[in-house]
């Protein structure tokens, strides 16, 4: 992918995520549905912008294609970093904390930027997909898809925190 067209890092999708997540509670839904159900927020996130900014169809096929020509970034970038910075979250006898704190930090900014170069990557994946202006999906059925991926279902225990990143969605459009 040397060759590729250049990544527009603080492109539309970027910035409906941070929108997104300066609505109120979508953070805590977010890693809540992260932790609980297994879901990839920035794949929801990419799943209720492709519906309801690029007005793509969100179905499975849709997130599964995505997941196959994009997923070796999160699992060689973002999970690993996420993992780093889980490790380090807890007291540590091996170093001090103020030391940890400052890596922990310096991790969580490497992640953040690894996701945003994987929102990057979606927006320009799905931009050159046809089907953008059709028969959008609704915000609803985008978080369904995503949480179906996962094996998870939107009613039950999750719903309050899908009914918030639903909300959000709205919010960031």
């Amino acid at each position: 992918m040397t060759d590729a067209a250049p990544l527009v890092l603080d492109g539309g999708l970027w910035r409906y995520a941070l929108a997104f997540y300066a609505a109120p509670g979508a953070s805590a839904a977010c890693l809540r549905l992260q932790d609980e159900a297994g879901v990839d927020v920035v794949e929801l996130i990419f799943a209720l912008y492709a519906s309801r900014v690029l007005g793509l169809p969100v179905d499975r096929a849709l997130l599964e294609a995505a997941r196959d020509d994009l997923g070796v970034w999160r699992q060689d970038t973002v999970l690993p970093l996420r993992a780093i910075r889980r490790r380090l979250k807890p007291a540590r006898t091996d170093c001090p904390d103020a030391t940890k704190e400052e890596l922990r930090r310096l991790v969580q900014q490497a992640e953040l930027k690894a996701e945003q170069i994987q929102l990057a990557l979606l927006e320009q994946w799905a931009r050159a997909r046809p089907g953008a202006g059709g028969p959008a999906s609704s915000a609803m059925d985008a978080v369904a898809e995503v949480l179906a991926l996962s094996n998870a279902s939107p009613e039950g225990a999750l719903s309050d925190a899908v009914g918030t990143v639903v909300a959000a969605a709205g919010a960031a459009a």
